[in-house]
Protein backbone atom coordinates (compact mmCIF):
# COMPACT_ATOMS: atom_id res chain seq x y z
CA UNK A 1 0.00 0.00 0.00
CA UNK A 2 1.16 3.16 -1.20
CA UNK A 3 0.44 6.47 0.43
CA UNK A 4 0.41 9.92 -1.26
CA UNK A 5 1.20 12.93 0.16
CA UNK A 6 -0.25 16.22 -0.85
CA UNK A 7 2.24 18.21 -2.46
CA UNK A 8 1.91 22.14 -0.93
CA UNK A 9 1.57 24.74 -3.03
CA UNK A 10 4.44 27.02 -3.87
CA UNK A 11 4.33 30.56 -2.47
CA UNK A 12 4.13 32.15 -5.51
CA UNK A 13 0.62 30.80 -6.44
CA UNK A 14 -2.71 32.05 -4.62
CA UNK A 15 -3.72 33.71 -1.81
CA UNK A 16 0.20 34.59 -0.25
CA UNK A 17 0.98 35.57 -3.80
CA UNK A 18 -2.10 38.15 -4.25
CA UNK A 19 -1.18 39.65 -1.07
CA UNK A 20 2.21 40.29 -1.47
CA UNK A 21 1.47 41.95 -4.77
CA UNK A 22 -1.14 44.00 -3.50
CA UNK A 23 1.06 44.98 -0.30
CA UNK A 24 4.45 45.69 -2.38
CA UNK A 25 3.51 48.90 -4.15
CA UNK A 26 1.80 50.26 -0.76
CA UNK A 27 4.94 49.22 1.25
CA UNK A 28 6.75 51.10 -1.14
CA UNK A 29 4.48 53.83 -1.36
CA UNK A 30 4.95 54.49 2.53
CA UNK A 31 8.81 54.30 2.26
CA UNK A 32 9.04 56.68 -1.04
CA UNK A 33 6.83 59.36 0.98
CA UNK A 34 9.05 58.84 4.26
CA UNK A 35 12.02 59.19 2.19
CA UNK A 36 10.73 62.70 0.73
CA UNK A 37 9.51 64.30 3.83
CA UNK A 38 13.00 62.97 5.51
CA UNK A 39 15.18 64.62 2.79
CA UNK A 40 12.57 67.64 2.30
CA UNK A 41 12.39 70.17 5.37
CA UNK A 42 11.01 73.39 4.93
CA UNK A 43 12.02 75.51 7.58
CA UNK A 44 12.07 78.51 6.32
CA UNK A 45 9.33 78.80 4.08
CA UNK A 46 8.08 82.30 2.92
CA UNK A 47 11.59 84.00 4.01
CA UNK A 48 12.93 86.08 1.44
CA UNK A 49 13.06 89.92 0.78
CA UNK A 50 15.12 92.91 -1.32
CA UNK A 51 17.21 94.57 1.34
CA UNK A 52 19.64 97.74 0.40
CA UNK A 53 21.84 100.04 1.98
CA UNK A 54 25.14 102.24 1.45
CA UNK A 55 28.05 102.45 3.36
CA UNK A 56 31.55 103.61 3.61
CA UNK A 57 34.71 101.03 2.73
CA UNK A 58 35.72 98.96 5.83
CA UNK A 59 32.55 99.70 7.24
CA UNK A 60 30.23 97.15 8.38
CA UNK A 61 26.15 96.79 7.33
CA UNK A 62 23.94 93.65 8.90
CA UNK A 63 20.82 92.59 7.18
CA UNK A 64 18.39 90.25 9.34
CA UNK A 65 17.31 87.32 7.55
CA UNK A 66 14.34 86.31 10.12
CA UNK A 67 13.92 84.54 13.10
CA UNK A 68 13.86 80.74 12.75
CA UNK A 69 10.17 79.45 12.94
CA UNK A 70 11.36 76.63 16.09
CA UNK A 71 14.98 75.42 17.52
CA UNK A 72 16.99 74.58 14.55
CA UNK A 73 20.64 72.93 14.40
CA UNK A 74 22.63 75.50 12.17
CA UNK A 75 25.23 73.73 10.14
CA UNK A 76 26.36 75.82 7.57
CA UNK A 77 25.14 79.66 6.30
CA UNK A 78 26.82 80.07 2.93
CA UNK A 79 25.73 83.85 1.45
CA UNK A 80 25.41 83.50 -2.26
CA UNK A 81 27.44 86.42 -3.58
CA UNK A 82 27.10 87.91 -7.11
CA UNK A 83 29.94 87.18 -9.30
CA UNK A 84 31.45 90.91 -10.25
CA UNK A 85 30.50 92.08 -7.06
CA UNK A 86 33.49 94.47 -5.39
CA UNK A 87 35.87 92.78 -3.44
CA UNK A 88 34.12 92.39 -0.13
CA UNK A 89 34.04 90.26 3.05
CA UNK A 90 30.26 88.72 3.10
CA UNK A 91 29.37 86.59 6.02
CA UNK A 92 26.84 85.32 8.09
CA UNK A 93 26.05 85.54 12.36
CA UNK A 94 23.37 84.61 14.33
CA UNK A 95 22.22 87.69 16.51
CA UNK A 96 21.60 86.36 20.35
CA UNK A 97 18.45 87.62 20.58
CA UNK A 98 16.54 89.78 23.70
CA UNK A 99 13.99 87.73 24.09
CA UNK A 100 11.68 90.86 22.75
CA UNK A 101 11.39 89.31 18.80
CA UNK A 102 12.29 92.43 17.64
CA UNK A 103 15.55 91.93 16.05
CA UNK A 104 17.55 94.24 13.38
CA UNK A 105 16.58 94.52 10.10
CA UNK A 106 19.00 96.64 8.15
CA UNK A 107 21.67 98.24 9.93
CA UNK A 108 24.94 99.06 11.00
CA UNK A 109 26.97 98.10 14.05
CA UNK A 110 25.39 100.22 16.33
CA UNK A 111 22.11 98.83 15.46
CA UNK A 112 22.92 95.17 15.94
CA UNK A 113 24.51 96.24 19.71
CA UNK A 114 21.09 97.51 20.79
CA UNK A 115 19.35 94.88 19.55
CA UNK A 116 21.46 91.86 20.03
CA UNK A 117 22.68 90.58 23.41
CA UNK A 118 25.81 89.30 21.18
CA UNK A 119 26.60 88.01 18.08
CA UNK A 120 27.89 84.73 17.29
CA UNK A 121 29.07 81.90 14.39
CA UNK A 122 25.87 80.32 12.56
CA UNK A 123 26.49 77.21 13.97
CA UNK A 124 25.04 75.17 16.76
CA UNK A 125 21.29 75.13 18.02
CA UNK A 126 18.77 78.12 17.59
CA UNK A 127 16.03 79.37 19.57
CA UNK A 128 13.03 81.57 18.60
CA UNK A 129 15.00 84.89 19.87
CA UNK A 130 18.27 84.55 17.55
CA UNK A 131 18.15 85.91 14.53
CA UNK A 132 20.05 84.92 11.29
CA UNK A 133 22.04 88.28 9.66
CA UNK A 134 24.23 88.96 6.67
CA UNK A 135 27.55 90.75 7.74
CA UNK A 136 28.59 93.08 4.42
CA UNK A 137 31.82 94.80 4.56
CA UNK A 138 33.49 96.38 1.55
CA UNK A 139 37.23 96.27 0.90
CA UNK A 140 36.40 98.59 -2.04
CA UNK A 141 34.33 101.35 -3.60
CA UNK A 142 31.64 99.65 -5.57
CA UNK A 143 28.39 97.34 -5.81
CA UNK A 144 28.35 94.33 -3.48
CA UNK A 145 24.98 92.04 -4.46
CA UNK A 146 23.83 89.23 -2.63
CA UNK A 147 21.36 86.63 -4.54
CA UNK A 148 20.34 84.82 -1.64
CA UNK A 149 20.94 82.80 1.23
CA UNK A 150 21.92 78.92 1.78
CA UNK A 151 21.21 77.13 5.08
CA UNK A 152 22.05 74.19 5.69
CA UNK A 153 20.16 72.87 9.03
CA UNK A 154 19.27 69.87 11.15
CA UNK A 155 15.82 69.70 12.26
CA UNK A 156 14.85 66.32 15.02
CA UNK A 157 16.17 63.84 12.37
CA UNK A 158 15.35 65.54 9.33
CA UNK A 159 18.19 68.03 7.24
CA UNK A 160 18.07 70.00 4.75
CA UNK A 161 19.40 73.03 2.65
CA UNK A 162 17.49 76.00 1.82
CA UNK A 163 18.33 78.89 -0.29
CA UNK A 164 16.76 81.82 1.47
CA UNK A 165 15.33 83.98 -1.21
CA UNK A 166 16.94 87.83 -0.08
CA UNK A 167 18.13 90.45 -2.56
CA UNK A 168 21.07 92.06 -1.20
CA UNK A 169 22.32 95.41 -2.83
CA UNK A 170 25.48 97.15 -0.78
CA UNK A 171 26.97 100.54 -2.31
CA UNK A 172 30.15 100.62 -0.65
CA UNK A 173 31.88 104.16 -1.11
CA UNK A 174 30.06 105.64 -3.58
CA UNK A 175 29.25 109.00 -1.75
CA UNK A 176 25.38 108.69 -2.26
CA UNK A 177 22.43 108.25 0.36
CA UNK A 178 20.30 105.53 0.48
CA UNK A 179 17.54 107.38 -0.97
CA UNK A 180 19.42 108.23 -4.05
CA UNK A 181 19.19 104.41 -5.21
CA UNK A 182 16.49 102.95 -7.32
CA UNK A 183 15.18 100.12 -5.87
Amino acid sequence: MTTTAERPAPWRTGRAWRRFLVLLPVVALILGAALWWWSHPRAFEGYGAGLGAVTEVGEARYFGLGHPPRGLEILEVRPLVVPGSVDATVAAVVCVGTGDKGGVGAGDSEMVAEGCLSVREPAGPLTPDDQLLVEVRGASEGTVVVDGVAVTYRDGVRRGTEVLDFDITVGVGLGIAIEDLAW
